[in-house]
């Protein structure tokens, strides 16, 4: 594997744990909200998980992709 696919694979693993962080900050205000009696607040805290699970996910998969790659 080349340099510049270490390079990529790096990348985008950097930018999937930044993703998955907002998904715990995310989670973490939720579970806050809720434990305050504040539905509306805990869903609303949850409203971004959708894209921000799509965008990590097909991060994942272009990670596998570049690691598959011929040697």
């Amino acid at each position: 594997m080349t340099a510049s696919y270490k390079t990529a694979i790096a990348a985008n693993i950097s930018a999937m744990n930044d993703i998955l962080a907002q998904l715990a900050a995310a989670a973490a205000e939720a579970e806050s909200a809720i434990k305050n009696d504040n539905q509306n607040g805990a869903v609303g805290a949850l409203a971004d998980f959708e894209g921000l699970i799509s965008a990590a996910q097909s991060i994942h998969g272009t990670v596998l992709a570049l690691h598959r790659q011929p040697k």
